[in-house]
């Protein structure tokens, strides 16, 4: 097993949780271990295997922001002006997880709305991938939320 009872993990598509539970679930007639995440005020049941923890991952640690810092504070790449491939790309980036990625979706669809206004979509996915890098970056540094979002703000406007 990768993740313990009590450590605090990153789910790709809910962010920051907790193993609280390891429990055995019988699903389709198979019985299987799962990790019960507790992410804010509800539960997800993660597979404990190869397939299952692919959508975990450990928080990034205090030592990587810098690079992620300079992934902020770089100039955004140009987004498509069609709206359905952006949304694929912006899925794409989301989907793997990882802070890189989302510090890319923040930093690109920011640069994006100072030219063309942002659907829905994009809002939305702006607002999630602003969230995760906020929750996260607070917990890997220690600091309050308010102060990762000045901060985040700050790096983005250059």
């Amino acid at each position: 097993m990768k993740f313990k009872i009590g450590e605090q993990v990153i789910h790709w598509k809910f962010g920051l949780g907790e193993i609280v539970q390891l429990e055995e679930k019988v699903v389709l007639g198979k019985s299987a271990l799962y990790y019960v995440v507790q992410i804010r005020d509800f539960l997800i049941w993660v597979q404990a295997n190869e397939i299952g923890e692919a959508s975990l991952r450990k928080p990034t640690p205090d030592s990587e922001f810098n690079g992620l810092f300079a992934i902020l504070r770089s100039p955004g790449e140009t987004l498509s002006l069609d709206c359905l491939e952006r949304k694929q790309h912006l899925q794409d980036q989301m989907r793997n997880g990882k802070l890189d990625g989302i510090c890319r979706v923040v930093r690109d669809l920011t640069s994006f709305s100072s030219i063309k206004h942002l659907n829905e979509n994009d809002k939305s996915v702006l607002a999630r991938a602003r969230n995760f890098l906020i929750t996260e970056w607070g917990l890997s540094l220690s600091v309050t939320s308010d102060q990762a979002e000045r901060e985040l703000t700050q790096m983005l406007r250059g």
